[in-house]
């Protein structure tokens, strides 16, 4: 009976602790299987988080698009546009040119070499292809702007001249576009600019000081002030300079 019982407790041991095994075994699969399920859920999470930036990001791009889009129709409306204005503008500024030049010509003789040299420049920006319309059109605008500006300046620059068949340097004071005066460095000869003879003619000596007032403010060496210059004569009698 002993030896039965121990038979019986041997095979009864047997089944449990396969039992066991099993179970340790299928513990360990769970738990394995557990570890995966989280690291799928928190892939599968990832995932959806990616997704969802990835889906803002086309929306950014496809508005990014739409406005890009939008843009370049509104910019090729513009050139269009600037290549129809370009198309008036350089009939526009070669015509423009002859009359600037012509003015120049007409106008009182100041600064020419500078005056010259800017119209020459503007030829020939005008004249060459590669130059953009804007450009001209900027060189043309510069160049009326300064002639402009000369009417509402005054200046002093020296030049030599001819006055009574004496050559010399002469201070040369511009009134605006009104007249062109000119004093002798010893301040003893004065004169102007006649329009109708197209020469310089001698002012009495008495128009000298008032010359060198005027040409010392014109040259900021002394305060603005009131200065009597005989322009009324020059407009209204110039065939009696000398009254």
């Amino acid at each position: 009976p002993e030896g039965m019982a121990e038979d019986f407790a041997s095979r009864l041991q047997a089944p449990i602790d396969q039992a066991i095994d099993t179970r340790i075994s299928t513990q360990k699969e769970l738990d394995l299987w557990e570890q995966e399920r989280i690291r799928l859920t928190e892939r599968y999470d990832q995932l959806q988080r990616e997704q969802a930036d990835l889906t803002d990001r086309l929306t950014q791009l496809q508005k990014e698009i739409a406005d890009r889009q939008s843009l370049a129709l509104s910019l090729e409306t513009q050139i269009n546009e600037a290549r129809a204005m370009a198309a008036e503008i350089e009939p526009f500024l070669a015509s423009v040119y002859p009359r600037i030049r012509q003015e120049v010509e007409a106008d009182l003789p100041f600064l020419s070499a500078e005056r010259k040299d800017r119209l020459d420049h503007l030829k020939q920006v005008l004249d060459d292809p590669e130059v953009s319309v804007s450009e001209k059109f900027r060189k043309t605008m510069e160049t009326l702007l300064v002639e402009a500006a000369y009417g509402n300046t005054s200046d002093v620059y020296q030049e030599q001249l001819r006055l009574e068949g004496d050559e010399r340097m002469f201070s040369v004071l511009r009134v605006g576009r009104v007249a062109l005066f000119c004093l002798s460095p010893d301040q003893n000869l004065a004169g102007y600019y006649s329009v109708a003879e197209g020469t310089w003619r001698p002012l009495p000596g008495r128009w000298c000081r008032d010359l060198q007032a005027a040409i010392d403010m014109a040259e900021k060496r002394r305060p603005a002030d009131l200065v009597k210059l005989p322009l009324g004569k020059l407009a209204g009698r110039e065939g009696n300079p000398h009254e």
